[in-house]
């Protein structure tokens, strides 16, 4: 029985000659050329600085209240502002703003990114927690929202 050599990396057939071997390896090299060559897809990302415009609903089937977020890339965090029509606070002003907190910059197909909403003014002073996920095109982000047990859903658009 024959045992192989190892040559290079080519594992050789005990018998063979080594001229036998380079025209095999050869004739691979050009097989390996005029196959196509393995299309590896893009990763596609995208940064989620910039202004999302959506809606919040409740649970209990309350009106949708529209939203913005306005976010940037600060020193290497996601930071931001929100503004929505004032429908539960002071009445005495017309739209409620917070203070947002996310933790991506870069957003990718299925990701999971977590925001968190502050109030800072019409005498309200709870958070926001919103957990969502980026749809294939980036360009959008769906999920829920939460204040302890209350719970309602969300979308945003850029």
């Amino acid at each position: 029985m024959a045992v192989p050599v190892l040559i290079g990396f080519w594992v050789v057939p005990t018998g063979t000659s080594r001229a036998d071997e380079h025209r095999r390896q050869q004739m691979l090299i050009k097989t390996a050329q005029i196959a196509s060559p393995i299309q590896v897809p893009e990763l596609v990302s995208a940064r989620i600085a910039g202004t999302w415009s959506g809606w919040y609903s409740y649970s209990d089937g309350r009106h949708s209240v529209p939203f913005e977020f306005q976010l940037t890339d600060t020193g290497g965090a996601c930071r931001g502002v929100a503004e929505e029509p004032n429908t539960f606070g002071d009445k005495n002003f017309a739209k409620l703003s917070a203070d947002l907190e996310c933790d991506a910059l870069e957003l990718t197909p299925g990701k999971r990114v977590v925001f968190r909403k502050r109030y800072k003014n019409a005498k309200i002073s709870h958070a926001v927690r919103y957990v969502g996920f980026v749809d294939a095109d980036l360009r959008r982000i769906a999920g829920q929202w939460e204040i302890g047990e209350t719970r309602g859903s969300f979308v945003i658009r850029r």
